[in-house]
């Protein structure tokens, strides 16, 4: 293929939209790294995505090629199937807004990540390629045409869904394909498709579509916000951990440093003796017998005290028992301050 001219405005184009639903358009460029004149587009990186086609369509095979799948064990619920039209509605009419096409509605072209989450993969690829006369004045129609096929492959990519085969849009499967439809799905997803795939003398647009959808939009929506409150939570977690991680790295920053065993400043008798009792007595308590007493609740406990500089008191004391300290969360966490700046001070000079 032979790179389009106005591949350079494209990119620019392509590059401005940011959905959900469509991975990230980044960059194009020819390189000869592979042996030969190759033409690379880079997309957003998935992680641990599958296409559309390994999730729901593996069962198709050569000698199956002619056999449509028409059980209700093997298609998908309607629930799900109303899911993935409302996302790659919403993907087709980003990019058309932008006065763009997608021309690449493929089950092999659309990925699955998370929970059911599609994303309409290689648009612009194309464009870039073939190029797009949408602005030749003598083909003022090209953008709506392809806008319009758009539509179309958005229909047959929900009959294969539905009947969970990449046979089922052929001509001589049609009518099977249409009576496993009408026997498995509601009203609504024959008028939906009959709206898709059937000729109309007026252009269709994607938002037609909406009205169709319905109250389904609360549902997805309602989802959505779930996810979100799961994701939230696992992230204060995160952000807890982080937290909590950063004040054992300055704790194990203060003690023990070989650099200072000889040193008087950095004996037991100055703040870091406190510090040194306060690990003892997060990290190395033992029972009534002296064995190692492991409690994670505790640990955890007194690092976010020591963290908020709580007023309670706590005793400390050295592992022979000769000596005992009482103090607050609060005047450890000043002397671990003190002593974690002091660290940096020689550095500074």
């Amino acid at each position: 293929a032979v790179v389009s001219t106005q591949s350079t405005g494209l990119t620019e184009r392509w590059r401005t939209i940011a959905h959900p639903n469509i991975t990230t358009f980044h960059d194009c460029f020819i390189t000869k790294q592979f042996g030969d004149v190759s033409f690379v587009v880079v997309y957003e990186f998935c992680p641990g995505a599958r296409t559309l086609k390994q999730v729901h369509f593996q069962k198709d095979r050569p000698q199956y090629a002619n056999t449509l799948m028409n059980t209700q064990s093997q298609t998908i619920e309607e629930s799900l199937l109303w899911n993935y039209i409302i996302q790659l509605t919403a993907a087709i009419r980003a990019i058309h807004a932008s006065k763009l096409s997608c021309r690449m509605i493929n089950p092999s072209k659309i990925l699955v990540t998370g929970r059911n989450r599609l994303r309409l993969n290689c648009v612009g690829v194309m464009d870039l390629l073939m190029g797009t006369p949408m602005e030749d004045p003598a083909k003022p129609s090209f953008l709506l045409q392809q806008q319009q096929q758009d539509i179309v492959e958005l229909g047959k990519l929900i009959v294969c869904l539905a009947c969970s085969s990449m046979t089922a849009i052929l001509q001589n499967n049609l009518p099977k394909s249409s009576e496993v439809i009408s026997s498995t799905y509601s009203g609504d997803v024959r008028m939906l498709l009959q709206h898709l795939l059937n000729k109309s003398a007026a252009p269709k647009k994607i938002n037609d579509l909406m009205p169709m959808i319905g109250a389904r939009f609360y549902t997805h929506i309602e989802e959505l916000r779930s996810q979100n409150d799961i994701a939230e939570t696992e992230l204060k977690k995160e952000l807890e951990n982080g937290r909590l991680f950063r004040l054992l790295c300055k704790l194990n920053a203060i003690l023990d440093r070989p650099e200072h065993y000889l040193d008087p400043g950095w004996c037991e008798t100055t703040e870091r003796y406190i510090i040194k009792l306060f690990r003892n007595y997060i990290f190395h308590k033992v029972d009534e017998v002296a064995a190692p007493w492991i409690d994670l609740p505790h640990i955890l406990q007194c690092l976010n005290k020591l963290d908020t500089g709580s007023l309670e008191q706590i005793m400390l004391t050295s592992p022979h028992e000769q000596s005992v300290i009482i103090c607050s969360y609060k005047d450890v966490k000043n002397n671990f301050d003190k002593c974690f700046a002091e660290i940096f001070m020689p550095a500074s000079l």
